[in-house]
């Protein structure tokens, strides 16, 4: 693999027309120092781009907009599609604090591809964007994994009319707006991501927006777990299928084994929004919520319900909500009916098949609304700790390297499955302790010459041994 090697400097569209499928070049690599982006950069199929620590690309100030319009990115392509993209390693700084354009309005997205497939974005931070981190428009086969993304002006990574997506090992902080939005996506993988809003703004909301938004358009089989999600103003999730009366346009969402903690703070002088917390979700159909732990989220802590005013098209949606931990629920900054449950149906007429069994509440304003629960555990669940939402087990839980063995049982363990978000992970609690193994027995064999066939059963220990007997 023949590979171009840049010093700090202002980049050059010539040094990427080298790059790529056919070309002098398949890979650049930045050695450590400062980089400027004077200019939108478009890359050729199969270009790879590598960088050491301390490689910092920061795009020029007062960007210009007839030289950076809206939807211009900062890296795009040279053709109609593209293929076979591989960066990391390196720090895009989108200079936001210097710019005159506004935020979430497609000015400066870090990367846009469209048309695109095998797309893998890992390893690097995009930082003070106007706009999104990643941007994906019809691709299929996109990675973005292990990034940092902060303060960006839009989504961290934002997929329109994509197909097998995985999302996993990124650390958010929020600015504008989510950290994972697929929208009209197909197969996609969202987990192991840490998603906080740590800046503050009435901006930063949702932690994740899963979408359906245009006649035509469809989603489906999206899996999201493993993830922490901290703090946002709106819903830690927001699920919404619109402009479709087919229920099958969107359908099949699986969100488990994740953390909502402190989700809703929207504050009720500026959007007036109350249906916020730790998910909320209208006009999705088979909609699974199931081993996630919820604590101190405001509004609720699972609604089916509107977030902003879009109002789905179709009705007859089903959802499954079930053992999760959902604790200490509060109403929202601008309280909307029922707010403060644990979970909520807003909208029977829409979601008409609503299962909610085997739930642990505990310290919520109300419990639930709206739906028949089954199976209810009603009971402090016995967190390990401020923070730390491991069980407590008198037959031992996760605690790093070792096992801590607690005086109290948590209700919420049981022989087969255990609630929230460690459920059927390696991290759950136990029910019953280990085994402990016996002290292996020592066999003694014995040869002993006798007259007779008598048996002879002796050893050192006590214990009985195997004896080889013969006669004289």
């Amino acid at each position: 693999m023949a590979t171009l090697t840049l010093y700090p400097g202002t980049f050059k569209q010539s040094t990427f027309d080298k790059v790529g499928d056919g070309f002098q070049y398949d890979s650049i690599h930045l050695k450590p120092g400062a980089y400027t982006a004077s200019l939108p950069y478009k890359l050729n199929s199969g270009t790879t781009i590598t960088a050491d620590t301390g490689a910092i690309i920061t795009l020029i100030p007062n960007a210009s907009e007839s030289l950076f319009p809206s939807m211009r990115p900062i890296f795009g392509q040279v053709k109609n599609t593209i293929q076979d993209i591989d960066i990391s390693g390196l720090t895009i700084d989108g200079n936001s604090g210097r710019q005159t354009v506004p935020s979430g309005k497609g000015f400066h997205n870090a990367f846009w591809f469209q048309r695109s497939e095998n797309i893998n974005i890992h390893d690097l931070t995009v930082q003070n964007s106007q706009g999104d981190g990643l941007r994906i428009t019809d691709g299929k086969n996109i990675t973005f994994a292990r990034n940092k993304v902060l303060r960006c002006g839009h989504d961290a990574v934002y997929c329109d009319g994509a197909d097998t997506v995985d999302v996993f090992n990124n650390y958010v902080e929020l600015r504008v707006n989510s950290g994972c939005r697929l929208r009209h996506t197909k197969n996609g993988h969202v987990y192991n991501n840490y998603i906080i809003n740590k800046n503050g703004g009435a901006a930063s909301s949702p932690g994740m927006q899963i979408e359906v938004s245009t006649a035509g358009m469809s989603s489906k089989n999206i899996l999201i777990e493993n993830n922490e999600i901290r703090g946002t103003w709106g819903p830690g999730i927001w699920v919404i299928g619109l402009a479709n009366s087919n229920i099958s346009a969107a359908t099949g969402l699986t969100i488990r084994n994740n953390l909502f903690y402190d989700c809703g703070n929207m504050d009720g002088s500026y959007h007036h929004i109350p249906g916020v917390g730790g998910i909320v979700a209208d006009g999705w159909d088979k909609l699974d919520v199931s081993y996630n732990t919820f604590d101190k989220c405001l509004g609720y802590g699972v609604s089916l319900g509107p977030y902003v005013s879009a109002t789905p098209a179709g009705k007859g949606y089903s959802a499954k909500i079930y053992r999760n931990i959902i604790t200490n629920t509060q109403k929202s900054n601008e309280v909307g009916t029922a707010s403060g449950a644990a979970v909520a149906n807003l909208v029977p007429e829409r979601y008409t098949s609503v299962e909610v069994y085997e739930n642990c509440t505990s310290g919520n304003v109300r419990d639930y609304y709206g739906v028949t629960p089954a199976k209810e555990i009603r009971i402090d669940p016995l967190y390990a700790g401020e923070g730390d939402y491991h069980l407590k087990s008198t037959a031992g839980r996760y605690s790093g390297s070792q096992l801590v063995m607690d005086d109290v049982m948590s209700p919420c363990i049981f022989p087969e499955y255990e609630l929230g978000m460690y459920g059927g992970t390696s991290e759950a609690s136990r029910y019953t302790a280990l085994p402990v193994e016996p002290e292996p027995v020592q066999t003694v064999y014995v040869v002993i010459p006798c007259e007779s066939e008598e048996s002879a059963k002796q050893t050192a220990d006590g214990h009985e041994g195997a004896f080889i007997i013969y006669r004289k």
